[in-house]
C-alpha cells in the first residue's frame, strides 16, 4: 500500500523508511502548517471531499487508485471507475495511465490515456482532485 503520511518517524518512534517524506526546516507541521515535505518517491496529495489531505507516495512499481477494495488507493468516489487510474514511475518521470475507465482521466483539464505528470499537474478522475506535489 503507499505510504500516507501523519506523523514523523521521530514523532512516531519508529525507523525512517528510505523512500518516506521528511519534512524540512524541522518543524512539526501541526505547528507550522507551511512547511514542505520532500520524498524521494513521487508524492501527490489528494484535494478533494474523499480524503482531503491524504498524501499519496509513489514507493512501489505502480499505484492503481480506484473504488475496488483491491486499489492501492481506494476512493469512495462514485464516479471513479474500480480500477481508474495507474501511476507508475520510469526513467521519464512520474506517468499517469488512465486504465480504460468511464468518465475518463484528466490532467490539468485535458483528458489523457497516459502522460507524463510534472510537479503541479492536477489529476482528475472522478470528482476526485489530485495534486503531484513531487514529481520524482
Amino acid at each position: 500500500m503507499p505510504t500516507t503520511m501523519e506523523l514523523s518517524p521521530e514523532q512516531s518512534g519508529r525507523a525512517r523508511d528510505e523512500n518516506e517524506a521528511t519534512l524540512v526546516g524541522g518543524c512539526d507541521p501541526l505547528i507550522c502548517p507551511d512547511a514542505t515535505l520532500v520524498s524521494a518517491a513521487p508524492t501527490l496529495v489528494i484535494l478533494s471531499d474523499d480524503g482531503f489531505g491524504r498524501v499519496i507516495s509513489v514507493d512501489r512499481a505502480h499505484v492503481i487508485i480506484g473504488r475496488s477494495p483491491r486499489a492501492d488507493v481506494v476512493v469512495s468516489d462514485p464516479e471513479i471507475s474500480r480500477r481508474h487510474v495507474m501511476l507508475k514511475g520510469s526513467a521519464d518521470g512520474l506517468i499517469c495511465q488512465d486504465l480504460g475507465s468511464t468518465n475518463g482521466t484528466f490532467v490539468n483539464g485535458e483528458r489523457i490515456s497516459r502522460t507524463i505528470l510534472r510537479e503541479g499537474d492536477v489529476v482528475r478522475a472522478g470528482a476526485t482532485i489530485i495534486k503531484c506535489t513531487h514529481a520524482g
